[in-house]
């Protein structure tokens, strides 16, 4: 068993801008675990201590500067965000994986994810299923396969309807290119 050393804590405060972007990035996750259990993926519950690592994440890396006058600065905050959530969702593809679910959160998908809400911003935040598909370069079935992803996670809405059967995507309101 280890000794008992007398250790004093050290208040370490965050600049404003890091704070903004811990609020921010709480509410982000907040909507991550509830599109995650509206869908029974098993990462739900895991989102919510998203913030928490990334916080601790971000006090390390801030001591890593020096630990006589230390303060979490933006860059902290992205970098303990960035680690906390690859890793969330590393984790969560390879779950998928095992199980042989496909889920748009994983790392493999996110920037297929990523590139699709580009495009359907690009395009006034509405488009086509094959204006989608010819835009990213897919087949049908991939893009029909990518759009349920993005409808059950509600990134997208799909409003049926046009010529021929077809139906036009729409972003979900307020998502923006993220």
């Amino acid at each position: 068993m280890a000794p008992d050393l007398p250790v004093d804590p050290i208040p370490v405060p965050r600049t404003k801008e890091a704070e903004e972007m811990v609020i921010q990035a709480e509410f982000f996750f907040h909507e991550e675990a509830r599109r995650a259990d509206k869908v029974a993926r098993e990462d739900g519950a895991l989102w919510s201590r998203v913030s928490e690592c990334a916080q601790r994440i971000a006090l390390i890396h801030a001591l890593g500067r020096g630990i006589d006058n230390p303060v979490i600065e933006l860059s902290d905050i992205n970098f303990g965000l960035c680690l906390a959530t690859y890793s969330l969702r590393r984790w969560a593809g390879e779950a998928d994986k095992a199980a042989g679910r496909s889920v748009v959160g994983t790392v493999d998908n996110e920037a297929k994810t990523r590139r699709a809400i580009a495009v359907i911003s690009k395009n006034g935040g509405k488009i086509t299923k094959s204006q989608l598909a010819r835009t990213m370069n897919f087949t049908a079935k991939q893009v029909s396969e990518l759009i349920d992803d993005l409808e059950s996670s509600e990134y997208i809405e799909v409003i049926p309807g046009g010529r021929m059967g077809s139906f036009v995507v729409v972003l979900a309101s307020g998502l923006q290119s993220y």
